[in-house]
């Protein structure tokens, strides 16, 4: 099990996620997405998110800003540990309540 933060701009939430494993079909759903984004926050952790979010239609669209990142992020994202050695995605070093 791998413990994420999922990040949702439509319903201003931010939740803990459990998923059995961190698969990019199980994100695509969740996200609402059919390309995903990696944006480094720090050396371990990764925000994956909707890559085309800005060409969806104006409606279907959401934002909110994160830590140093100078830009919107559009749409849901998860909050990932990152591991640079392996390239392999791990538990969130961070809960929703952080």
């Amino acid at each position: 099990m791998y413990n994420l933060i999922l990040i949702d701009p439509f319903e201003k939430t931010i939740t803990d996620l459990e998923v059995e494993e961190i698969s990019f079909p199980d994100l695509y759903t969740r996200l609402g997405c059919s390309l995903i984004e990696q944006v480094s926050l720090a050396r371990n952790i990764a925000l994956l998110c909707d890559e085309e979010g800005l060409f969806k239609p104006i409606t279907q669209q959401a934002f909110f800003k994160i830590g140093q990142h100078a830009s919107r992020i559009t749409g849901k994202a998860v909050v990932a540990g990152f591991s640079q050695e392996s390239g392999e995605y791990l538990d969130s070093p961070i809960d929703a309540e952080s």
